[in-house]
């Protein structure tokens, strides 16, 4: 796999046929008003070069809503919900998308025995800080999949978890990234 350059799809996103999700946990004294939330990324590039070089930049714009987590199942919410809460998060409250319009992370990988290895930085809001990643990797056909999640506080990149009702209500400050990208080579 080494000899080779990788790419996601550009529609794999939108389709279905890979994901890129952030999971949220609510926390405070009304949680139980409140939603734990599956966000999915329509947008976005992923890149890995022959010499273990991954670009991953996610549009923040193209964050969506998939639904709220109930017992490990996603159920959508009303449109009222969806179109909230994609405000909230583009807001310069959260994510800031109007100044920051992507998320960004560049790192080194390393391949062995279907496992990944990634040491890099994730830039959000404008901020860097190192972020290791650990997941799986495996060659399907002419496609390779790569999966795995990582947990982070967003306060170490200067976001401030959202709240409301005097923080009666509000977004636990460690949240969940998980994917599942099908690559292809960049040259097929």
């Amino acid at each position: 796999m080494s000899d080779a350059s990788w790419v996601l799809d550009p529609q794999a996103l939108a389709s279905g046929s890979a994901s890129l999700e952030l999971w949220t946990e609510k926390e405070g004294v009304l949680a139980r008003a409140a939603h734990d939330l599956c966000l999915r990324a329509q947008e976005a590039t992923v890149s890995l070069s022959p010499e273990g070089q991954l670009e991953v930049a996610v549009e923040v714009k193209s964050l969506r809503v998939a639904g709220q987590v109930k017992r490990g199942q996603i159920k959508p919410l009303s449109a009222k919900d969806h179109a909230e809460i994609e405000s909230n998060l583009q807001s310069a409250a959260v994510f800031d998308a109007a100044r920051f319009p992507r998320v960004t992370y560049r790192g080194t990988c390393v391949l062995s025995e279907g496992r990944a290895r990634v040491t890099g930085e994730l830039e959000l809001r404008g901020q860097r800080r190192p972020l290791a990643l650990t997941g799986s990797w495996r060659l399907d056909g002419q496609d390779a999949i790569a999966s795995g999640d990582v947990r982070l506080r967003q306060s170490a990149w200067g976001v401030k978890p959202y709240s409301a009702l005097l923080g009666a209500i509000k977004v636990k400050d460690e949240l969940r990234v998980s994917w599942s990208l099908r690559l292809r080579r960049a040259d097929a």
